[in-house]
């Protein structure tokens, strides 16, 4: 199973078995999914509430 390549061995023929991962590639590639969505929301979220809040008290002191 798989192709030597500059002297590591790859564990996958093709594009299609990497993806597939012998059955489990949907667990794994949604896992992995999952994970970059919430430490997406996890960066965005703040930021986002810092931003209103700060637009905000700028609105505020302009009155």
């Amino acid at each position: 199973m798989g192709k030597e390549l500059g002297g590591f061995q790859l564990r996958f023929d093709n594009i299609e078995s990497f993806l597939w991962m012998d059955g489990v590639g949907l667990f794994v590639w949604s896992s992995y999914f999952i994970t970059l969505a919430v430490l997406t929301l996890n960066l965005l979220i703040p930021y986002l509430k810092k931003k209103r809040i700060k637009k905000e008290i700028r609105e505020a002191s302009e009155n």
